[in-house]
């Protein structure tokens, strides 16, 4: 995270400013965590959702992670979205594409799986290389469907439990349930993802640009 951070903060140093600190004062409304050290913790679920833990996550400014003890997952409604920072030099995935794979039986990789299943439980997630900014959301989603999802993630919590129990693994350690393809288990075809290009960064970049770039991630309703 930290290596991925400075790449990010190096390109960033443009328009006489560091875009990552923008990006912070903008989303001051509510407390950014960074919750990638939370994988191997029981309080840590709620983080983790259908398919890993992201880079940093937008939460309410009552969330109390106290209330996750147990492996529980009882405030997810007080998380908002999240922030999934890669590589520089890493080409992003696109949400839809994946989405298409799944509809055609395909089994996704990894990387993948990690990123669709961030949509699905973030609901809202900003997803960047340092150059270009993509932000997903699901839209108009169905109780029933979201409903579905939080089951989704407590089977996957109770399979690691049993799990655990019967190989008897530390609870700080991390389990790889490699047979909850949890995207097999979804229909999508009444799930909106909305999918926005909100800057590809160059040396060229105008003032304009970068100017609509930051009102966009600024106009985000996370707590809506």
């Amino acid at each position: 995270i930290i290596s991925n951070l400075l790449c990010v903060l190096e390109v960033f140093f443009i328009k006489g400013g560091l875009l990552f600190n923008e990006i912070y004062g903008l989303l001051i409304v509510s407390p950014i965590q960074d919750v990638n050290r939370r994988r191997k913790s029981e309080r840590g679920q709620v983080f983790y959702g259908l398919s890993g833990i992201p880079d940093f996550v937008i939460l309410d400014l009552d969330f109390d992670n106290n209330d996750n003890k147990d492996m529980k997952i009882n405030n997810i409604d007080k998380i908002y979205g999240c922030i999934e920072i890669k590589e520089v030099n890493y080409t992003l995935l696109n949400v839809k594409d994946i989405i298409e794979k799944v509809k055609l039986g395909i089994e996704l990789r990894d990387e993948e799986g990690q990123l669709l299943g961030e949509v699905l439980w973030y609901r809202k997630v900003l997803y960047t290389n340092g150059i270009r900014w993509m932000y997903y959301e699901w839209e108009n989603i169905d109780k029933n469907d979201w409903d579905y999802i939080k089951k989704l993630v407590k089977t996957r919590i109770n399979m690691e439990k049993e799990y655990r129990t019967k190989e008897n693994i530390d609870s700080r350690k991390s389990v790889n349930l490699s047979n909850f393809n949890y995207y097999n288990k979804i229909k999508f075809e009444n799930i909106n993802i909305n999918e926005v290009e909100l800057i590809s960064l160059s040396n060229d970049i105008k003032d304009d640009q970068w100017n609509d770039f930051i009102n966009k991630v600024h106009n985000i309703k996370w707590d809506k």
